[in-house]
Parts: structure tokens; sequence; C-alpha cells
């Protein structure tokens, strides 16, 4: 963690060509070849309840910053409400940072044996989500009993790029799309209810894949129906078979 002004800020992996990794079952690959993009998920649908959730300690940190530094003091009652109301609003597409396969992202993440990895690269998903409107920050795992969450409206690290230190094991980069607030004479309009689950984003997929995996104990005719599929879609990717299930020599 960086600081700026006393204030941490969150930074991408420093090694740009460091390895990043997405796994999902052979329909949601479908998905997004059809779609030519990636999908951002609402922040309130990825599962976590913690999701975009402070820390206990934020509280009395932040009144401690108001003595220390002159930040007001902000209703607590609003901005629980806000937070919340501010979930909607925020759509995420998260990746697995490994310079290698992970075996048990693929038993989290891939249902059946009829499941895919897409590999691709830090600075490959910078440059195909180059516009302004997409963040990428590395996830921070905190302790939310004693660890700071910014209580704030803007500051970092935002709630969105943290998570509870029990999903270390995720090594996870999000971009982060905010989409525009509905206000009401001025102020957020906290009644305002958002109708979407989730956005595709248009992405170069050509650029953004270097390599195409299929699950470590999936058969050949589905390693097969990928080549076939990739090539339909003009993806002209390498489609390798995980070697996590290779028999081990002895």
């Amino acid at each position: 963690m960086k600081y700026h002004n006393n204030v941490p800020t969150y930074i991408p992996p420093e090694d740009r060509w460091k390895k990043i990794w997405r796994y999902m079952d052979f329909t949601k690959f479908v998905s997004m070849l059809e779609n030519n993009g990636l999908y951002f998920s609402r922040c309130d649908k990825l599962g976590d309840p913690f999701e975009g959730s402070c820390s206990n300690a934020s509280e009395i940190m932040n009144e401690d910053a108001h003595l220390r530094f002159g930040w007001p003091i902000i209703d607590r009652e609003f901005l629980s409400r806000y937070r919340k109301w501010l979930l909607q609003w925020a759509m995420l597409n998260c990746w697995h940072i490994n310079d290698y396969e992970s075996a048990a992202m693929w038993k989290l993440y891939s249902r059946t044996e009829e499941a895919i990895a897409i590999q691709s690269s830090n600075l490959m998903l910078k440059r195909c989500l180059m516009p302004e409107d997409v963040e990428i920050h590395e996830v921070e795992y905190v302790d939310y009993e004693t660890g700071w969450i910014s209580l704030g409206f803007n500051e970092y690290p935002k709630p969105f790029y943290c998570k509870r230190r029990s999903f270390q094991h995720e090594k996870e980069l999000r971009a982060l799309i905010q989409l525009p607030l509905p206000t009401k004479d001025g102020e957020p309009d906290l009644d305002a209810i958002q109708p979407l689950e989730g956005i595709w984003k248009l992405v170069d997929l050509t650029l953004l894949i270097d390599n195409i995996y299929v699950a470590p104990t999936s058969p050949k005719w589905f390693k097969e129906l990928v080549e076939k599929i990739t090539k339909r879609y003009s993806l002209n990717k390498n489609i390798l078979q995980s070697s996590l299930d290779r028999e081990p020599f002895f």
C-alpha cells in the first residue's frame, strides 16, 4: 500500500506483464465471445455480503482523522445508507493474479469439467479498458475488525477494492465502472433503483487474451469444441489443456 497526503491509495501490480486469469464455465465463455467483451457485475450481486462495506474500526479512525487532519465528521446513519445504495451503481470485473494456473480457482469457479480459463496480463487489461470510466486496482485484504477503510465519499481506499483476509487466496485484480449516480435536487437520489444486474464492456478480445485453457479433467471432445467455437468467432488463440491433472512421474 502507498500513501498520498496521509491517505492510502492502491496501485495495480507493479509488474505490468503480470499474468492474470478469469475462470468460468463454458456458457459464460460463449457469452463473452457473443458479446465481444467483458461482463461487469453489479457489486451487490457478487455473493459476498461484505462487498463495499467498511470495517468496524473505520468509524473510530474517522473521528481520529477529524482531530488530526480536520476531516469533516459525516452523518454515519446517512453514510451507511449511501454506501449500501452505491453498490447498485458499481460494476466490477474480477481477475486472479498468478504466474501459474490455480487448482483452487478451477474448483471455485468451474462447476463442471466443461470449464475455461482465459489468461491475459495486467498491461493488456489496462490497454483494453483504457477509457477514463474504468479504474483498475489490486484488491487489498483487510482485517475488518482492526483495519481502516475510508468512510468518506471519494477517498481511497474505496471499499470496492477491499476484501476480508479470508479471501487472500483469490489474489484479485478488479476493474471498476462507476455508473453515473442519480440525483434529486442536486443530492444523491437514494430512492433510485438500478434495474441492471450488470453491463457488458466492449473490448478487443484478440488483444486481451493470450491463451485459453480448458479444465484439467475435461475430455478431449470439449477441447476440440472450444477450438471450433473460438475459430467461429475469429479468435485465433492457443487452446491448451490444463496440466494440473497430468500423471505424475515416479
